[in-house]
């Protein structure tokens, strides 16, 4: 017995992972020294994960369309917040209206845009 528990005994997660089944769309917004390797990065990133939407890029700036299973959105974002080596991101906000990710028009894979 360790910790005050059986050996091989189960520990109760609580309703950690429960519901990121959801599917869900939104917008994220990050600000910090970013540009074409965070835009890259970012990309990647949503195709492993099979994400939808699109990612609009600046020097400073990025705004990414997303839709996808909410526990995916939640592993895109926290490795957008951490980045690639090159990037910090100093600031980021997300917005997901909770309407059916189904009715919202993304495209089928994720895109790269030019800088706006």
């Amino acid at each position: 017995m360790t910790n005050g528990r059986a050996e091989g005994e189960t520990i109760p997660s609580g309703t950690f992972g429960r519901g990121g089944h959801r599917r869900i769309a939104g917008l994220m917004w990050f600000e910090g020294r970013l540009g074409s390797a965070f835009a890259s990065f970012a990309e990647e990133r949503a195709r492993r994960l099979s994400l939808k939407g699109d990612i609009r890029w600046g020097a400073q700036h990025a705004m990414v369309r997303i839709e996808g299973p909410e526990a995916l959105i939640g592993a895109f974002e926290m490795a957008c917040i951490i980045g690639p080596e090159s990037c910090q991101v100093d600031d980021w906000r997300c917005s997901f209206d909770g309407s059916q990710a189904a009715d919202i028009e993304y495209s089928t894979t994720f895109e790269h845009h030019a800088r706006f």
